[in-house]
């Protein structure tokens, strides 16, 4: 549902990139919506039993905590966003970042123990 109201805080932050109330829209909308795919991805980890029956608890919960600290840094954007706006923006750019290099660390690691 949050991700369907994601265009209107992504055209005030283009309109307006250097107003705090914009940055902090956009962030605050991206942490809900980040916490809603949380709460879907624990639903269906755990309670639902939905992932492939080959997962590891262990990687399941990895990939829960990963969401969730992007979450956290979201907020965190949202904050230091009223404050600067820039350094919210650098937190927004952050995230993807962040989540790419992770995954090509996993990657890596995959390739390697083979």
């Amino acid at each position: 549902m949050w991700i369907a109201f994601l265009p209107f805080p992504t055209g005030l932050l283009g309109n307006h990139p250097e107003q705090p109330v914009a940055v902090a829209v956009y962030g605050s909308v991206c942490a809900v919506t980040c916490f809603s795919f949380s709460a879907m991805r624990w639903y269906a980890s755990f309670r639902g039993c939905l992932m492939k029956k080959g997962l590891s608890d262990m990687k399941l919960r990895r990939d829960l905590w990963l969401s969730l600290c992007f979450a956290l840094l979201y907020i965190a954007g949202v904050v230091g966003g009223m404050f600067f706006p820039s350094l919210g923006l650098f937190l927004y750019a952050a995230i993807p970042a962040s989540y790419t290099i992770s995954r090509l660390a996993s990657f890596k690691r995959t390739v390697g123990a083979q």
